[in-house]
């Protein structure tokens, strides 16, 4: 696995985030008083106890679970930010706020919201002792993929629980420049260079250089397709589409064979 991956899963990982009270104990027993706040057997309860569901007190419900959530988010910061055989040493504080989380005592309302987040810390988890493992990079990428998939899940399930509006960050695209005289789109201009799949399984071709991005297709192993460029941070490469000449889609750039590394950087 060669650097340019390790800073990339490095900034994947980095990218993912978000009492009782004591009282006196009498010794000598005393009559037991019925207070206002206490329902009386037969008469309606003027004072229910909370509802811990009830609209106005989910925030304060969900505190503890994504209480857990912001600590596990700091230490896997930490864990992206530590050289591979160094792992070993930061995984176990990762378990073990995974651990607590698995133990919270939640109502049945925040049972989805626990299940996301103990999901995505198992995600995280398993691709950061795949890495220390030395998983192939496609694991590797994967892992973090869908660990970010699963963080979504959780933000938009913790927005849907306090009636907010949950609005992902935006994808890039690539678009397509229309020919003002003709009404058409022109086929994407090529720099001559070709990507070439070497490897044994087919490769995602990608509708955005993001791993949320759709999947039109694949290209096999030994296709090539034409390259239009790259990003800036050398991770994604722009190909013709073999579906539409007119259209872009990207191929995660450890994962081919640029035949010329010199490739135009592009923005999305």
């Amino acid at each position: 696995m060669n650097r340019r991956t390790l800073i990339f899963v490095a900034l994947s990982l980095a990218a993912l985030l978000l009492g009782a009270c004591g009282g006196d104990v009498t010794a000598t027993p005393v009559p037991r008083v019925v207070e206002e706040t206490e329902p009386v057997a037969g008469t309606p309860t003027a004072f229910p106890t909370p509802d811990p569901c009830a609209a106005g007190n989910l925030a304060a419900t969900v505190e503890p679970v994504n209480h857990l959530m912001r600590e596990f988010d700091d230490a896997a910061t930490l864990a992206s930010q530590t050289p591979r055989e160094q792992l070993v040493q930061v995984i176990p504080s990762l378990q073990e706020v995974r651990r607590r989380a698995e133990d919270l005592d939640v109502p049945s309302c925040l049972a989805t919201l626990k299940a996301l987040e103990v999901t995505y810390m198992n995600s995280v988890i398993n691709t950061l002792i795949g890495f220390l493992g030395g998983a192939d990079s496609e694991a590797v990428v994967q892992g973090v993929a869908l660990a970010r998939l699963q963080r979504e899940d959780y933000n938009r399930e913790l927005s849907r629980l306090l009636g907010m509006t949950y609005a992902p960050a935006a994808q890039p695209t690539a678009a397509a420049t229309v020919d003002p005289a003709s009404g058409t789109t022109p086929p994407a201009q090529t720099t001559g260079a070709l990507v070439t799949n070497n490897a044994a399984a087919p490769v995602n071709l990608r509708t955005a250089p993001d791993l949320f991005s759709e999947t039109p297709g694949m290209l096999a192993s030994g296709e090539s397709l034409p390259a239009v460029g790259i990003t800036a941070d050398g991770l994604w490469v722009a190909v013709v589409s073999p579906y539409d000449p007119t259209q872009l889609l990207w191929i995660y750039a450890e994962l081919v064979t640029i035949s010329d590394p010199a490739l135009p950087v592009i923005t999305p």
